[in-house]
């Protein structure tokens, strides 16, 4: 078991990016702001292979690396939903500034491990497929071994736009997801929508898919969408459309072999 680091209803555009056989998604309850994991005390399973070590989400007010979760000058309605014949689990967060005024991204960490038991969680691949929306980034990179620096840029709100595994053998995979929400201020509010899947379905125009090139048991695809209320009374945000099923090419992984170093350390409470 892995023992270091901790870092998410409405359905837009679903996208197949997997060819692994649906199995379920299966849970126990998210914390209060929709954190999961072993971290987090919740066990989340992912088709018969994957278990998600860590699931978490951050707000960032530009004041210079928030290492937190949720601040108390936000406050989060959150609801989990599971939709597909449970192959896709859909996370919404409903969020609202309740002091201060500045610009906001909203950060969200997934790492999960594939058929850790019988090959261990550093012999993990990912690949991306569609393009980016605006306001929106993403970084896939090992999560603080020996090289990766995904939890200094989530801690920064600056998320590289990279997957590590284009240029590296398989690892240790974990992916990050964020929102520029733009300014907000007391009383705004924003909707974000998360979809892990492991069908290979995808809300919005982009998704990430994790894998394990030594058992193919498993995938998991990493996907999501944001978007804005307005201050005071809160705008209706409109629903997305009826999904539409499109193929995406995939970007499959390449590089050299890596030995693993020591543990650098966990995520900040």
């Amino acid at each position: 078991m892995k023992w270091f680091h901790s870092v998410a209803v409405m359905l837009g555009s679903a996208v197949s990016l997997a060819a692994v056989p649906a199995i379920a998604i299966t849970h126990t309850g998210f914390a209060e702001n929709g954190e999961g994991g072993v971290v987090n005390s919740q066990d989340l399973t992912v088709g018969s292979g994957g278990v998600v070590w860590e699931l978490d989400h951050f707000v960032n007010t530009g004041d210079g690396g928030d290492e937190v979760r949720i601040r108390g000058d936000f406050s989060v309605a959150f609801e989990s939903e599971l939709a597909d014949n449970d192959t896709d689990l859909i996370l919404t967060f409903e969020l609202t500034r309740l002091s201060g005024s500045s610009n906001v991204t909203w950060l969200t960490f997934l790492d999960a491990e594939i058929d850790e038991a019988d090959n261990s969680f550093f012999n993990e691949s990912a690949r991306t497929g569609g393009t980016l929306a605006a306001g929106q980034n993403f970084e896939i990179d090992e999560p603080g071994y020996a090289f990766g620096d995904l939890l200094d840029n989530i801690f920064d709100a600056e998320l590289d736009g990279t997957n590590a595994f284009d240029s590296i053998d398989p690892e240790d995979v974990a992916m990050a997801m964020s929102f520029e929400l733009g300014a907000m201020n007391a009383g705004d509010t924003a909707l974000i929508e998360l979809m892990i899947s492991e069908d290979g379905s995808v809300l919005g125009p982009f998704g990430m898919t994790q894998y394990d090139p030594d058992s193919q048991s498993t995938e998991i695809t990493f996907s999501g969408q944001a978007s804005r209320g307005g201050g005071g009374p809160q705008q209706a945000i409109p629903e997305p459309s009826a999904a539409l099923v499109f193929a995406l090419g995939a970007l499959f992984t390449d590089g050299a072999v890596r030995k693993r170093s020591s543990p650098a350390g966990e995520l900040a409470s």
